[in-house]
């Protein structure tokens, strides 16, 4: 069975003709944009030949071999922009998501829809969208198998003027603006966890005053939700 967190990045992809799924693992988000109707074909693609075989197992395990491809491919270096309606990118870290589309600047720019889900580093990930003209179209949190994770859709887009405001960049101004119920756990969790931190660190410590500042990040953030969570 797919997890919520692959469920909620099949649901940002949305339909179209084709989809990528790049770092594909298992293989199972590719199965599951084809086997639900929303995409005709999928290419499932990875720098590694070991879990790109899993995928292909799990792929002629579901019958669609003949619409989903698997390429070995470093990045988005063997996809042609402009093939793909929709390019996802998840289960790795923000630096390595930033690399690849940097890298793969043509791909990501012509597909209609890009869908992220950064493991790490995701503010300094939004900030460099925010940079590159990437307008986000939406914005997920999810709760999966005792881990948090932020998922978000994005289109390339010339005309956009955006900016973020720290906190924004740290936590997803979508996010903060819906009042997320999931984000809300995850920040009364960071308070929780931040505040721990601070009572075992002396005065005068670096680490202090990067853990007030965490805090009080997190705190502005809770004023998005009209309530202390006290």
């Amino acid at each position: 069975m797919i997890s919520e967190r692959l469920k909620t990045v099949a649901q940002l992809a949305g339909h179209g003709d084709t989809a990528a799924d790049i770092g594909t693992d298992h293989g199972f988000v590719a199965v599951e944009l084809v086997e639900s109707g929303c995409f005709k074909r999928a290419i499932a693609a990875d720098i590694n030949e070991g879990p790109l075989l899993k995928a292909k197992k799990n792929i002629e395990k579901a019958g669609l071999s003949d619409r989903i491809e698997t390429v070995l491919s470093d990045g988005a270096c063997e996809l042609v922009p402009g093939r793909q309606d929709v390019i996802i990118v998840c289960g790795m870290g923000g630096e390595l998501v930033r690399h690849i589309m940097e890298e793969g600047e043509a791909v990501f720019r012509s597909a209609k829809r890009i869908v992220l889900g950064p493991q790490s580093q995701v503010a300094d990930l939004r900030r460099f969208l925010v940079s590159r003209k990437y307008r986000t179209l939406c914005e997920k949190m999810v709760y999966d198998q005792g881990k948090y994770y932020f998922l978000m859709s994005l289109v390339y887009d010339s005309s956009t003027s955006d900016a973020l405001t720290d906190v924004q960049a740290e936590f997803g101004r979508e996010l903060l603006i819906n009042r997320d119920e999931v984000l809300y756990k995850y920040l009364l969790r960071e308070r929780e966890i931040a505040r721990g931190v601070l009572l075992r660190i002396p005065e005068g410590n670096e680490d202090r005053t990067k853990c007030i500042d965490r805090l009080k990040l997190i705190e502005e953030a809770m004023e998005y939700y009209d309530q202390t969570g006290d």
